[in-house]
Parts: C-alpha cells; structure tokens; sequence
C-alpha cells in the first residue's frame, strides 16, 4: 500500500455558511442519526474507515477520498426516513422489501439539496447496486457503477458481516472473507474485492476472536461529538 493511509477533515478555509459547510452539515446528519439509532452511527463510522483503506490503496485523490468518506458516514441516512421495523432489513414482507429498497435514493435525494455533497449523493444512491446488474434501486452494472459506490458496497457488507450487534450479522472472520470472495464478480467488483482481502490483515488482528485494529489509519475526525 502506498501513501500515509490517514486524510485529516478540516474546515474550508474560505469562509462558508453552517447551511452550506458540508463538514457542518454530515456532523449534524450523524448527529439526527445518532440521536435515532447509535449503532448504525456506529457502523457507518466503521465503513467509512474500510473505504478510506481502499481508497488509500489505489490511490484516489484526496478530493475523492473526502467525498467518499462522506457517502460512507451517511450512506443509511435515507434509512431513517422508514418505519423502524422497515429499517432493519429482516423478515420483511415484499411490499416492506420495497420500502427498504429505496432508503439509498432517500438518502441520495436528502443531501442532493447541498452542491457541496452532491457528489456523496450520487456514490449512497448506488451503494447497493450489484456488479451482475442485479442490484438496487436502479439495476446498474460492472463500470457502470461509480466506483466509489463499488468501494462503499464491499466495506457496507463487510462490516455487517464481522459486527455482533443488531445491524451486523457477527459471522466469524473466515466466514466473512469468504463471502466477500463468492460475491466478487457477481455482487462486488472483481478488482476491488481481491485489493480489500489483501488490506484485511493491516484492518484486523486475527486470533481466537475478531480484533479491530486501525492502528494503520488514523481517525477521520470526529463528527459526531
């Protein structure tokens, strides 16, 4: 891996309304969110860190990186919007299936309202499309993803796979690995999926049980406190 693995967030240094400083506002979403629902706050930040990883690892510029750290911290938003029985995305009737199935174009639709997280926007509306075309909310395939939702697709599921808590599966570590590696080609992009294995042993300590260490990457700033 190349580069110093950390990008620190930071005020603009023009001077920007609290309405229109996207930093302001992904603090004040994380906070609505938080206030509703900590552990999917807590899951976001935990994408957010994943993506920044493979962002790292090939090398996006540092402008991309930015945007994409702010479409993984807020990439459930649309998600607060449903019934809470809705927003947990199990035993779900097909009428609340597809309910659930637009919470990345709510989200996408919320912050389109800002210029500065239109970007952002674009990379949540497609975070759940697959690489076979099978995906949703709009069926999109291979390249024709932005790739910054293909990064956000196989950080999403992998920390849904690895956290023990309600809105995680908690599968052992090698379980979660090999998922990722059915999935590439037909839920994940092939090229990304086999960068991401690579990186997990640099994100994890691996023993008895599943350690987080991002000892390689520093926090992203604190946006929620």
């Amino acid at each position: 891996m190349k580069g110093s693995y950390t990008l620190t967030l930071r005020q603009p240094a023009a001077p920007i309304s609290n309405k229109e400083n996207p930093f302001c506002l992904v603090r004040g979403f994380l906070q609505l969110m938080e206030s509703h629902d900590p552990l999917i706050v807590g899951h976001c930040e935990r994408t957010a860190q994943f993506v920044l990883a493979l962002g790292h690892a090939i090398e996006l510029a540092d402008q991309e990186l930015l945007q994409l750290h702010y479409a993984a911290l807020l990439h459930d938003l649309g998600k607060f919007l449903l019934p809470p029985r809705v927003r947990t995305g199990t035993n779900l009737s097909p009428e609340e299936e597809m309910k659930h199935q637009c919470h990345p174009r709510v989200g996408a639709a919320i912050l389109q309202q800002w210029p500065s997280l239109n970007t952002a926007s674009v990379l949540i509306a497609h975070h759940h499309e697959r690489w076979d075309g099978y995906g949703y909310p709009y069926g999109l395939r291979g390249t024709l993803i932005p790739l910054g939702s293909r990064i956000l697709s196989i950080a999403d599921a992998f920390d849904k796979l690895t956290s023990p808590c309600p809105h995680g599966e908690g599968q052992p570590f090698e379980k979660a690995v090999q998922v990722l590696k059915g999935g590439s080609g037909m839920r994940f992009d092939p090229d990304l999926t086999e960068q991401f294995l690579l990186l997990i042993p640099n994100l994890f300590n691996v023993g008895n049980e599943l350690e987080f260490s991002l000892s390689h990457y520093s926090r992203v700033g604190n946006l929620v406190s």
